[in-house]
């Protein structure tokens, strides 16, 4: 006994899921919103009506981890109805193992689990006697990517002409002009149907929506933050109200304890020279009015006691001779 989600119910009830007439369906849920789960629903009618004759289900996952999820969860469910889920390596051909499974007739699988790229190798190479029923294919936006694309539209076109029995359930969060690809994969072009629940109010999770923006940070140099400022929430989201900082754990208008005043720092400086002289440089940084000045050692080590540089806020005093022992302390 389980409940379905608003979508899930949507989909079986009012989009049409089950109807024979449909060779080609391609549905668009958000994530985490029960798609695997229709899945299953289309693979029992499947194997119904076409078990008899040795006809088997291919589930394609993208990735060796999503193969290897899936397979858990459709061994769990289907096994105790006497359903046998296998899956296959994720490697580009076909080990000993694998070709005993695939050509097994005493006790055939009805669900193969298998990465786009080895179905296609099992389908063009035709290890499988027994009549491919269904390809349910997850994570099908990965149409529009760049880098596989190709190859899983290559697949889908490979199955639609080596198998021509074969009906189609692509599961995608979205993509664009989805009813094209239907219109495609479909025996006709009355035969393909999209289930687009991708815009429907409700969402598999809850959500807080608000904005960000920077802040400058007047308390050190070229500082700011980011403060995040809600706007809504769903029913059961935590109430975050205002606006908060974003990393500080506390609101916006609630500021830290501005630095010390003075803030001192001492390095040390090796000489190579022919004195083999070593010293220490101590710099002091003093703000007072917006204005920052430093005590150093500039002008390449030349007694003066002139400002190095006068032109913005910060100004450079240069010291250069009588340069304390390096064991000696230099206060400031």
């Amino acid at each position: 006994m389980f409940e379905l989600l608003p979508p899930q119910r949507a989909a079986l009830v009012e989009q049409g899921l089950l109807d024979q007439a449909k060779t080609a369906i391609v549905v668009d849920l958000p994530t985490s919103g029960g798609k695997t789960l229709l899945a299953q629903f289309r693979i029992l009618q499947t194997l119904n009506h076409f078990r008899s004759d040795g006809s088997w289900v291919a589930y394609v996952a993208p990735t060796r981890a999503l193969s290897a999820q899936i397979t858990r969860r459709l061994r769990t469910d289907f096994e105790p109805i006497g359903l046998r889920v296998e899956q296959l390596t994720a490697a580009v051909e076909v080990d000993a193992f694998e070709e005993d499974l695939l050509a097994e007739r005493n006790q055939p699988f009805d669900i193969l689990v298998a990465t786009p790229e080895k179905l296609s190798l099992i389908i063009r190479s035709k290890t499988v006697e027994h009549p491919l029923a269904l390809v349910v294919m997850d994570e099908a936006h990965n149409l529009e990517a760049e880098s596989r694309g190709l190859r899983i539209e290559l697949l889908l076109a490979t199955v639609k002409r080596d198998c021509p029995q074969a009906n189609f359930l692509l599961l995608m969060p979205y993509v664009e002009k989805s009813e094209l690809v239907a219109r495609w994969l479909a025996h006709d072009i009355h035969a393909g149907s999209t289930i687009s629940l991708g815009t429907v109010p409700w969402k598999p999770n809850e959500r807080i929506i608000g904005l960000y923006r920077a802040v400058a940070n007047d308390s050190e140099r070229a500082g700011w933050h980011l403060d995040f400022e809600t706007l809504t929430t769903t029913e059961k989201a935590m109430r975050l109200h205002g606006t908060h900082r974003v990393g500080g754990g506390r609101k916006a208008d609630q500021r830290a304890e501005e630095p010390s005043a003075h803030k001192r720092q001492t390095e040390r400086v090796w000489s190579s020279d022919s004195g083999n002289r070593c010293g220490n440089v101590c710099s002091r940084y003093e703000r007072c009015g917006g204005q920052q000045y430093s005590n150093g050692l500039e002008n390449g080590g030349q007694s003066s006691a002139e400002p190095a540089h006068d032109g913005g806020n910060t100004v450079g005093y240069s010291t250069g001779s009588g340069l304390p022992s390096h064991r000696d302390q230099c206060e400031l």
